[in-house]
């Protein structure tokens, strides 16, 4: 069930935000892109509707950026889901114990 509720987001600290923060470039690989995510993480981490933001992008299958302080990678395997390899579609793997893990 996905929610209709969006007022959350209302509330949200990256409200405001450079959206560049929050998703990556094309081009960006390694330790630039962790450097982004984690300041991305650090903002996540005082914001008050955390949880639904993560819960939102997990039931929506969010499949870019950085949501509830997930990043793209953190949200497939939460979900025990990998990319292929080129990135753009989903597939079972993982454990249903990862999924239960970051919810």
């Amino acid at each position: 069930m996905v929610v209709a509720d969006w007022s959350w987001q209302l509330l949200a600290r990256c409200r405001g935000e450079d959206p560049e923060l929050f998703f990556h470039r094309d081009t960006e690989r390694g330790a630039q892109r962790r450097m982004r995510e984690r300041k991305a993480q650090e903002i996540c981490s005082s914001c008050e509707v955390l949880r639904e933001c993560r819960r939102h992008s997990l039931q929506l299958k969010e499949r870019f950026g950085v949501w509830g302080g997930l990043t793209e990678d953190q949200r497939y395997r939460a979900l025990g889901l990998q990319r292929d390899r080129r990135g753009h579609g989903w597939s079972p793997a993982g454990s249903e114990g990862d999924q239960q893990r970051l919810r």
